[in-house]
């Protein structure tokens, strides 16, 4: 698939909480399972994202069948930090509030985990 970049030219930022909690409920463990099981090499015919590694913000360059599609940020630990939708083609996720490390990306309907480096 090619990226479609001159149909659509909306670019959205979306702004991570790296504070907000997650209510599980009654689970008293700490350990979470967020479906991360394995790391695959990025397809670049589906997703971009540049610059990485990233010191405040990266921007996700997605193809059409991820438009619209909603994301999860996850750190080392797999503990969910952020969550956004794409809004349009290219998308802008500010990392200025995390601390350097790095972080998982995965979409909603998309099997790919990808690696992020916050620096």
């Amino acid at each position: 698939m090619d990226l479609a970049l001159g149909k659509n030219k909306h670019t959205a930022a979306t702004n991570c909480d790296p504070l907000k909690t997650i209510d599980y409920g009654n689970s008293r463990s700490n350990i979470v399972n967020n479906g991360i099981s394995s790391l695959e090499n990025n397809d670049a015919s589906i997703v971009s994202i540049y610059p990485n590694p990233a010191d405040r913000m990266i921007t996700l360059l997605v193809s059409d069948g991820l438009v619209d599609a909603g994301f999860k940020l996850y750190d080392s630990f797999g503990r969910e930090v952020c969550s956004g939708k794409c809004a349009g083609y290219k998308t802008n996720v500010s990392l200025e509030a995390f601390e350097n490390g790095t972080y998982y990306l995965r979409f909603q309907e998309h099997p790919v985990v990808y690696k992020v480096i916050k620096q």
